[in-house]
């Protein structure tokens, strides 16, 4: 009985979290006319099309339709996040197990995970770390990407956008195929979990980088150019 309710209660919280994301994720499609007045010009409409691959479906103007993904990253403060380190935070590995041996390679038994290096590192470590989900920047197949830094506020379910920083819109075809450089560049970060029996890392790609600067969609032409 109690193994059940386990089970359960990590469903619950997996759904809640769920809900929450989807309200975060419509704030921010809903605020991106305003940062890119351009974008209204050429996308009608949205709507929730949450997949294990992408979260909208948009329509243009000219009737056609595509996929869209979200993410959001906190602004942070002086001593962690976005305003300290100004980096883009491309998921890489959504879910991974945290097995023994796993740690016994990449972690100090303590609190810190050592960091990916390379391409071949990240083979290493899928090769011990078993992978049971890769994340957004290899397997999403929506078009364009849409990386949202914000001011939040509350924590867990309650979490809020109290005010968005940035709005990047990216051709996540440009991203994909230079997931490769990204990881040589920068390395993988390992998320640190509490009580969670799941792990997950990101590549924190810094936001001058200029082959992350060709990615950008910067206007209607662009976006309809990435789109076909």
């Amino acid at each position: 009985m109690a193994k059940k309710k386990q089970i359960r209660d990590r469903t619950e919280r997996t759904r809640d979290r769920f809900n929450d994301f989807i309200g975060l994720e419509e704030c921010v499609m809903q605020s991106i006319p305003q940062l890119h007045p351009w974008y209204s010009r050429v996308v009608k409409s949205h709507e929730v099309h949450g997949t294990s691959f992408h979260d909208y479906t948009i329509k243009l103007v000219n009737g056609s339709e595509y996929t869209v993904e979200v993410q959001i990253t906190d602004f942070g403060t002086e001593r962690s996040g976005y305003c300290r380190y100004h980096d883009i935070r491309l998921d890489l590995i959504s879910s991974f197990k945290p097995t023994d041996d796993c740690k016994k390679e990449y972690h100090d038994w303590g609190w810190r995970w050592h960091a990916i290096k390379n391409v071949t590192d990240l083979d290493k470590f899928a090769s011990v770390c078993p992978v049971t989900k890769w994340g957004k920047l290899k397997t999403c197949d929506a078009p364009i990407f849409i990386f949202c830094i914000a001011q939040m506020i509350g924590r867990g379910t309650a979490k809020r956008i109290q005010e968005i920083d940035q709005i990047l819109v990216f051709d996540n075809k440009k991203l994909k195929a230079n997931c490769d450089y990204f990881v040589d560049t920068y390395g993988v970060k390992i998320n640190n979990k509490i009580g969670e029996p799941w792990g997950s890392a990101f590549v924190p790609v810094h936001e001058s980088d200029l082959i992350l600067q060709s990615c950008l969609i910067r206007n209607g032409e662009q976006f309809l150019k990435t789109c076909k």
